[in-house]
C-alpha cells in the first residue's frame, strides 16, 4: 500500500463570526412624540403609529431632524382631526337617542290639555241632530249610545281617529257626546213646542221642511220623505196632549257633562254647574229625573207598543196615526194634504222583555229579530225590527 507523502496544507481554522451591533440612529426623541400625542389628545393606536412613522424616517441615513419632526407633527394633526370627528359623531348619536324619550314625555304632558277641535265638535253635533230627527228614532234618553256607535263607525271620515284607542280621550269624547245629546234634545223639544204654539206655529209640512234643514244631514232634499212628517206628527201630538211638559227641559249640567259613571275625588272637583235660567219670578226649577219631556215621550211610545202591539198595520195603530195627522192638519192647515198609505208588511220596533222600547235607528246597519222577541244581550239597548217603523209610502 502506497502512502501519499504529498504534504498537505492544514484545514483552515473556523473563526467565530463577530457582527458589530450598530444602534439605530435616532433622529427625534420618543418624548417629543409622546408630548405631541398628549397635546393633540390622541388615542393609543395613534401614538403607536407616530412612533412607527418616526422609526421608518430614521432608517439608513435618515431624514433631517426638522423634516422628520415636521412630518410627525402633520400626521399628529391629521389624527387629532379624526379624534374630533369621532367625538362629534358620538355626541350627535347620543342626542338622537334622547329625542324619542323627549317626544314621548311631551306627548304625555300634553294629554292633560287635550281638546277636541272645532271640526270634530261640529261633526258630533251634526251626527247627533241627524239621529234624533230620523223617523226610526223612538227612544231619546239613551240617544248617546247610538251617537257613540255611529261616531266610532265613521271615525276616519269624522276625523276622530286620534281619539279611539286612548282611554282618556274616549272618556272625554263620551262626556261631550252626553252634553251634546242633552242640548240637542232640549233644542228639538223647544222647536216642536214652538211649532204648535206662539208666533212660530206652523203646519206639519212646513215644520217638517224647516226642521229638516236644521237637523237632517243634507237637508230635506227635493222631496222630504213622508216618514219624517209622520214622525213629527207623533211628537207634535204628544206635545199638544201634554202642555205642562213643554217647558220641562232636562238637566244638562253636571250629570250630562260627566256621565252617570263618573266618580268624584277630593283631588278632582266637579265641573262648575251650568247657571240655571232665571225669570223675573226667580229661577226656573228643573223637573225631577224621569219627569222631563223626553223621558215621558219614551214612556209614551213604550206604553203604546205594549197596548197595541208592534205591528203598525194593526187597527189601533192605523186609526191613531190617521187621527193625529188629520187633527194636526185641521189645527195647523196647509195647502197640500199629507197623503199616507200603509204597507201590510210594515211593523213597529220589537219590545224587550223589560217592556221598554227597543233602540231603533236607520243610521246603523240592519240587524233583524223576530217581532215581539227580546233583543240579544249584546244588543240590549239597540235593535232593528224586521221592517221599518214608518215605511208608509
Amino acid at each position: 500500500m502506497f502512502l501519499d507523502d504529498t504534504p498537505r496544507s492544514p484545514a483552515p481554522t473556523a473563526l467565530p463570526s463577530v457582527m458589530a451591533h450598530v444602534p439605530p440612529r435616532v433622529v427625534i426623541q420618543p418624548l417629543f412624540i409622546d408630548k405631541l400625542a398628549r397635546d393633540f389628545a390622541l388615542e393609543e393606536h395613534h401614538i403607536v403609529h407616530l412612533h412607527t412613522f418616526a422609526k421608518v424616517g430614521s432608517k439608513g441615513a435618515g431624514l433631517a431632524v426638522a423634516d422628520l419632526a415636521t412630518r410627525v407633527y402633520m400626521l399628529g394633526a391629521v389624527f387629532a382631526q379624526s379624534v374630533e370627528r369621532k367625538q362629534a359623531a358620538a355626541a350627535a348619536a347620543s342626542g338622537l337617542e334622547d329625542l324619542p324619550a323627549l317626544f314621548n314625555d311631551l306627548k304625555i304632558r300634553l294629554e292633560d290639555g287635550f281638546l277636541l277641535t272645532a271640526q270634530q265638535r261640529a261633526n258630533i253635533l251634526a251626527i247627533t241632530q241627524n239621529i234624533i230627527y230620523h223617523p226610526h228614532q223612538l227612544t231619546f234618553k239613551i240617544l248617546f249610545k247610538d251617537v257613540e256607535k255611529e261616531l266610532e263607525k265613521q271615525k276616519d271620515i269624522l276625523r276622530l281617529s286620534n281619539i279611539y284607542g286612548n282611554p282618556y280621550r274616549e272618556k272625554q269624547l263620551n262626556k261631550l257626546v252626553r252634553r251634546v245629546c242633552s242640548n240637542v234634545r232640549n233644542t228639538y223639544r223647544a222647536d216642536i213646542c214652538d211649532s204648535i204654539a206662539g208666533t212660530k206655529r206652523a203646519s206639519l209640512k212646513d215644520f217638517s221642511w224647516k226642521s229638516a234643514w236644521k237637523y237632517k244631514l243634507g237637508g230635506p232634499g227635493d222631496k222630504l220623505d213622508v216618514s219624517y212628517q209622520a214622525h213629527n206628527a207623533l211628537l207634535r201630538r204628544f206635545a199638544l196632549d201634554n202642555p205642562t211638559l213643554r217647558g220641562a227641559a232636562e238637566n244638562e249640567d253636571v250629570e250630562a257633562a260627566r256621565g252617570d259613571d263618573t266618580e268624584e275625588t277630593e283631588d278632582t272637583p266637579p265641573p262648575p254647574a251650568k247657571r240655571k235660567r232665571t225669570t223675573r219670578a226667580g229661577p226656573k226649577p228643573r223637573p225631577a229625573k224621569g219627569e222631563d219631556f223626553w223621558a215621558r215621550v219614551d214612556e209614551h211610545f213604550a206604553s203604546k207598543i205594549r197596548d197595541w202591539g208592534p205591528k203598525i198595520t194593526s187597527d189601533a195603530w192605523k186609526s191613531y196615526l190617521e187621527q193625529i195627522i188629520r187633527q194636526d192638519e185641521q189645527i195647523f192647515p196647509h195647502a197640500a194634504d199629507l197623503a199616507m198609505t200603509f204597507s201590510s208588511s210594515t211593523s213597529m220596533p220589537t219590545v224587550s222583555s223589560s217592556s221598554s222600547l227597543s233602540y231603533v235607528t236607520g243610521m246603523s246597519s240592519a240587524s233583524t229579530s223576530e217581532v215581539g222577541s227580546a233583543p240579544s244581550a249584546s244588543h240590549a239597548t239597540t235593535a232593528m225590527a224586521n221592517d221599518d217603523l214608518f215605511d208608509l209610502l
